[in-house]
């Protein structure tokens, strides 16, 4: 609740475009002025910001007025219609403390402390859209046993450094901010992992890499899982035909070699492309499971898969997948064989 001037008279209450700051127009002894409440001190000062008409401008004869903006949200406008004079006077409003966030709470329970709004995120923000669009916590985690050659050979746990000049505390907190967004909006399951990412800042001076935790791999072994990790095209569809491509690519000699033979020449002749050294050397002796969707276009068939065993075909809402992709996923002794199919249309 704000208590205001008890000398003010109130004319009318308006929200600033841009949701930066509540706006008061009232009316003095000789003409209006205006008074600005930002928001992110909201309660803590019941006279806000009184801003006096410029010199020469009178808009003691105005009927109405009404606050718009111009081109951006935040070059606030105020109209004041004056019938003696037959015109509109308008004035441009430049409001310097800016937030995004609104809220009003009881003066009991403390002023409000609302974030500042910042600009130029790409580089954070970018870990939001991963996370919209592939899988934070899978049904099926990809998981190495420690008898294996793919096993690490010490786990770090998860972090983010970022080498700047500003404090840690203030990458730390916007995480931690854009997480609860991310949770509250799109509900997913995500159980402890990001919550469990450690966030750094240090600046550039005084970086030293061999301070920094780090999960450490056999290099075939790593080199292995940054494959198993890219999907492959391994088909595409022809005339109502699933037409095979050598090594993710369409050969037209392989397309026409494939007429006419039968299924075991046509099997023979398929090339899976770094997929094909995995299968026959590095993961020959694991157990095979094979899981593939089927259906409509554009039903989240790529979706479900990823979320389901936590593969990375690509996904968008303005495209569909095409053809046949397949993507390996490794538990310990088993390798799940994921087949992604174009759908029906």
């Amino acid at each position: 609740m704000l208590h205001l001037p008890q000398d003010l008279s109130l004319h009318s209450v308006y929200s600033a475009p841009d949701d930066s700051a509540m706006i008061i127009l009232e009316t003095t002894a000789s003409d209006h002025q205006l008074r600005v409440y930002h928001w992110t001190t909201f309660g803590q000062s019941p006279q806000g910001c009184a801003l006096p008409l410029p010199d020469g401008i009178h808009l003691r004869s105005a009927t109405s007025f009404c606050l718009s903006y111009i081109e951006q949200r935040s070059n606030a406008v105020l109209h004041a219609v004056l019938p003696d004079q037959n015109m509109i006077q308008s004035l441009n409003i430049q409001i310097n403390s800016k937030s995004n966030a609104v809220g009003f709470e009881s003066m009991d329970e403390g002023d409000i402390k609302a974030p500042k709004s910042t600009a130029h995120n790409s580089f954070i923000d970018c870990y939001c859209d991963v996370w919209t669009s592939f899988p934070v916590a899978s049904a099926i985690k990809r998981c190495l046993h420690r008898d294996t050659l793919s096993s690490p050979i010490n786990i770090a746990p998860p972090s983010i450094t970022f080498v700047c000049s500003k404090k840690a505390r203030l990458f730390s907190a916007y995480f931690e901010h854009m997480i609860k967004d991310f949770e509250r909006v799109k509900k997913k399951p995500v159980e402890r992992v990001l919550h469990a990412i450690v966030v750094h800042a240090r600046r550039t001076g005084r970086l030293d890499w061999r301070s920094f935790e780090a999960t450490e791999f056999k290099a075939g072994a790593w080199f292995v899982e940054l494959l198993c990790l890219v999907p492959i095209q391994i088909a595409v569809v022809r005339h109502d035909t699933f037409i095979p491509l050598k090594d993710g690519f369409l050969d037209s000699r392989q397309e026409h070699s494939i007429l006419g033979p039968t299924v075991d020449q046509i099997t023979d002749s398929i090339s899976l492309g770094w997929y094909e050294p995995i299968f026959q050397f590095y993961m020959a002796t694991k157990r095979v499971k094979v899981v593939s969707t089927m259906g409509e276009q554009c039903v989240g068939k790529s979706f479900a898969l990823n979320h389901m065993i936590d593969s990375t075909f690509p996904i968008s809402g303005l495209r569909t997948t095409e053809g046949i992709w397949l993507s390996v996923c490794p538990i310990g002794d088993l390798l799940i064989v994921a087949l992604d199919f174009e759908g029906e249309s």
